[in-house]
């Protein structure tokens, strides 16, 4: 049986590392707990103290 955790309310996940071209790689951990699967758009909110990263569902109607 697979143990299933949960994020605690403003709580580490994971600590990542920036790579070449500043990127940086979700952990799989992270993404199971906010929803988030590839193709997916994330925003990124400058807040105090720091910053804040959603999911974000963009409708594009033509």
């Amino acid at each position: 049986m697979q143990e299933v955790r949960r994020a605690e309310e403003g709580k580490i996940i994971k600590i990542v590392r920036v790579h070449s071209q500043d990127r940086i790689i979700l952990p799989r951990e992270v993404m199971r707990i906010l929803g988030i699967s590839q193709g997916d758009h994330l925003a990124f909110i400058k807040d105090s103290p720091g910053v804040r990263m959603t999911k974000v569902v963009l409708n594009i109607e033509k």
